[in-house]
């Protein structure tokens, strides 16, 4: 019997209750007891190996080392680089196998600990890089990181039908590596397929299949929720030209989809893109009491859609409104349109039980004397191309204009443009808001129908006053025709030779002067200038003195605007009668 002496640890031997002379049997030994050990009884490791190289370690605290001798755990595997081993397989042999065969239970593989810190767990590690375990390199995007394999016996060999596969989801940084979550399924390897990708961004999506497929009695079927940010998507579905994104069978007297949302984005999301189609984005629906498509929103829009080729919105109702638009944003519209809005009929609400506060109101023409109407072109430039403004020249008012004599007809707004894009400071993307002015048209209206009666009622009054004032002059011309004038209650000849009167200069009158030149014959005794309204009131005597040509300056500062007579009279007589046009100062 072959036999061989431990000389180099006999301390150990000591302990394992052998004499330092004694022999170890390599086919066994009787002597052991319950509290024999091989191994060293100071700090010194024990190392086990093969042509004269440690190949096991176990260091002075129990921990084991395979194919290292400095073990950093309970047990450490190490392969040919100088870092522990990633995975459990060597050059495609399995480094552990575990069996579990016809006993009792189950074949549990089990890492347990227990431990009071909340973050303590039992954690299994998938290590990959490029290069070597030596020398490591980065991974790149799409890299296999690791995976769990499923493999089942189909009476012939194992097929490899599901797996759960973990990808870089992109390219790493320092101090980063995205991760995606691939679930695999089929029924082997050659025909299993990924049904459900988890992105590094927290985007879960569906990629073959039926999208999400979710029946349980008495609750929701799909729960979506945005998690820890409010700027992501809840539930995404993408889906392909043949079949539907979300379909919901007989939901009786339930919601079809219903969506709240108290973050920036939509709650309900849909975008098509087929040319072919000319199906809607949404189609709403209802044969009852509730509206086919409710959208409510407290920062974005209740309801946005858009289409290349059909209705990016088309409602039909038969009993209560085709589309119903709210907003309670004093700066937002209930119904916003980028472009230009036809319709059949459009009516606003007056009627005398929805007003209160009702009075007349005056001097309409004032106002509409202070506006100041404009011709202009809407700008095309930068943001403003997104807002599709109306092309060529234009007839209306400025905003700011008008803000300041109808200040309740002029809206400040924002309005979010979807279409062009901006950055936020750290570099993500948002949409542009423009803020602007916007006008009521609609009640002009009153104040013009206003403004119009106004000047029928002012030109009824002229009307009258002109065919008075015509009836006068008629009988002063026909007096002087006649060559006769008043005097002293009488009618007399007059002798107009030499007599007459100008047309006063400036006319209208400028700074409230005008001048008035006449001609006085020299055996006149008394000469005088009359001033009346078109009433023939008398507002101004001018009494004469110099004969012969001369003139006199008016002061036509108590007059109001309107037109005035001035005449002549040479010793009672009517010379000749002028008008005069006051425009007021």
């Amino acid at each position: 019997m072959n036999k061989i002496r431990f000389t180099l640890l006999a301390a150990s031997l000591l302990a394992f209750g052998i004499e330092s002379n004694a022999q170890w049997n390599l086919t066994g030994n009787s002597n052991a007891t319950a509290t024999s050990y091989v191994g060293t009884t100071n700090g010194i490791p024990l190392r086990l190996g093969t042509k004269a190289l440690a190949r096991v370690t176990i260091d002075s605290t129990g921990r084991v080392g395979v194919g290292t001798s400095t073990p950093v755990n309970i047990l450490t595997v190490k392969g040919a680089g100088s870092t522990p081993a990633a995975s459990w397989v060597s050059a495609g042999a399995p480094l552990f196998v575990g069996f579990g065969e016809t006993t009792v239970g189950n074949a549990d593989f089990i890492l347990g600990m227990g431990a009071a810190a909340a973050n303590a767990r039992p954690v299994f590690i998938g290590r990959r890089s490029r290069g070597t375990l030596a020398v490591p390199a980065a991974v790149v995007s799409n890299d296999n990181l690791m995976s769990f394999l499923a493999s089942a016996y189909d009476g012939t060999s194992f097929q490899n039908p599901a797996s759960i596969d973990f990808y870089a989801d992109g390219a790493p940084t320092a101090g980063n590596v995205p991760g995606r979550i691939s679930f695999v399924t089929g029924s082997n390897s050659s025909n299993r397929a990924e049904r459900l990708k988890i992105g590094s961004t927290g985007d879960i999506s569906v990629t073959t299949g039926n999208l999400l497929v979710a029946k349980k009695a008495n609750i929701k079927g799909i729960v979506g929720v945005n998690g820890d940010t409010l700027l992501g998507t809840a539930l995404m579905v993408n889906a392909n030209a043949t079949n539907d994104g979300i379909r919901v069978a007989n939901p009786v007297d339930k919601y079809v989809l219903y969506a709240t949302k108290s973050g920036n984005n939509q709650g309900i999301y849909v975008t098509k893109s087929s040319t072919a189609s000319t199906n809607g984005c949404i189609v709403g629906q209802s044969t009852g009491t509730s509206p086919g498509l409710e959208g409510y929103s407290k920062n974005g829009n209740g309801v946005y859609a858009q289409s290349d080729n059909s209705a990016a919105v088309y409602a039909v109702s038969n009993t209560e409104n085709g589309v119903y638009g709210s907003t309670l944003n004093a700066l937002k519209f209930a119904g916003y349109f980028n472009g230009d809005v036809f319709s059949t009929g459009a009516y606003t609400g007056s009627d005398a039980r929805l007003k209160t506060n009702i009075s007349d109101f005056g001097n309409a023409m004032e106002i509409i004397g202070a506006l100041q109407p404009r011709n202009y072109n809407f700008k095309k430039e930068g943001v403003y191309a997104s807002l599709q403004l109306p092309q060529g020249l234009h007839y209306g008012l400025i905003a700011q204009d008008l803000e300041k004599v109808l200040p309740n007809l002029v809206k400040e707004s924002t309005v979010t443009i979807k279409d062009y894009k901006t950055n936020n400071e750290d570099g993500t993307e948002k949409s542009h808001e423009v803020s602007f002015k916007a006008v009521n048209y609609t009640e002009l209206i009153p104040i013009m129908i206003k403004g119009m009666q106004e000047q029928a009622k002012e030109n009824e009054q002229l009307k009258n006053q002109n065919a008075d004032l015509e009836t006068r002059l008629a009988k002063l011309e026909a007096m002087m025709t006649a060559g006769k004038s008043i005097a002293d209650g009488k009618l007399q000849n007059v002798e107009l030779s030499s007599a007459s009167l100008e047309q006063n200069v400036p006319n209208p009158p400028v700074g409230n002067a005008t001048r008035i030149t006449y001609n006085i014959p020299k055996a006149a005794i008394k000469a005088e200038l009359i001033l009346t309204d078109v009433y023939g009131k008398k507002l101004k005597q001018i009494t004469l003195t110099n004969k012969g040509k001369g003139n006199v300056n008016v002061d036509t500062s108590g007059l109001a605007a309107g037109t005035y007579s001035y005449t002549l009279l040479v010793d009672g007589k009517v010379i000749e009668t002028k008008k005069m046009v006051v425009t007021g100062n």
